[in-house]
């Protein structure tokens, strides 16, 4: 018998004080008016090419940092999120920039069904998402996604942690940095993780949902970025080998995929 299927995270567990104190850039959302983000998106958001005359689609936008900067950059930019918390915070910001605020909305929908026309969107964008649905979850959103992608479009995801990081290396580091005279968690994970990474990826996972909804996909990895130890021989030892393939695939902390619709047409 099929395994049965788990429910969704409750949107509810997405608070503001989620949004505030613990989703990545909370520290500078305030302050920059919505529109700073991490350098791991500003590098994506730049592959992806977003510019005037392009439609874009963030799912799950949280705050809405990315669909403000594509609506700054010319972009016709949608956000939707199930999470009434972070509409909210999105809306607030987007009346700060009445110069371009035209060009981006906010829509409350479930990633699983997309409000939207087929063929409509250029861009697409998952960010700190596909962790966060189960399986069965993940392959009806991605399914939605090249439903809505134009023919050209692209999907760009970026999710963590690398399941291979806590299962294979963090372990060994958590030994290395006991030498150290340093005592680490068992899991490091902080309890909104726990609670809210219901399918955490492995790049091979990543790569068969997003192949298994019809795309064509590019999978690529961080440094090596989570060394706990301390400054010295054995880190740049540490970081160095897990830099180098095949190890960089189970040492990387960050996974990125670009995923264009395949010519299958499925």
């Amino acid at each position: 018998m099929p395994e049965p299927r788990k429910s969704p995270v409750d949107p509810e567990a997405y608070t503001e004080d989620y949004y505030l104190g613990c989703a990545s850039g909370f520290d500078q959302w305030e302050a920059s008016r919505g529109l700073d983000v991490p350098p791991l998106v500003f590098d994506l958001f730049r592959r992806a090419g977003v510019g005037p005359g392009c439609r874009v689609l963030d799912i799950g936008c949280g705050r809405g940092e990315v669909v403000l900067n594509a609506a700054r950059a010319g972009a016709t930019a949608i956000g939707i999120d199930y999470s009434d918390a972070a509409l909210g915070l999105a809306r607030r910001m987007q009346g700060a920039h009445p110069d371009f605020a035209a060009r981006a909305s906010f829509l409350k929908c479930d990633a699983k069904s997309l409000p939207l026309p087929a063929a409509s969107i250029d861009r697409a964008f998952m960010l700190d998402v596909v962790e966060h649905l189960h399986p069965w979850e993940l392959d009806l959103a991605l399914r939605e996604v090249r439903r809505v992608l134009r023919p050209g479009g692209a999907l760009f995801v970026h999710t963590m942690p690398n399941r291979h990081f806590y299962r294979y290396v963090y372990p060994l580091l958590r030994l290395a940095a006991r030498a150290q005279g340093t005592r680490l968690p068992a899991d490091p994970r902080s309890p909104y993780e726990h609670d809210l990474h219901v399918a955490e990826q492995t790049p091979a996972m990543l790569r068969s949902s997003l192949q298994r909804a019809g795309f064509e996909v590019s999978i690529w990895f961080s440094d090596f970025v989570r060394s706990p130890l301390r400054r010295g021989p054995l880190d740049r030892v540490v970081r160095a080998i897990g830099k180098r393939p095949p190890l960089r695939r189970v040492a990387a902390f960050n996974i990125f995929a670009e995923a264009r619709p395949g010519r299958s047409g499925r």
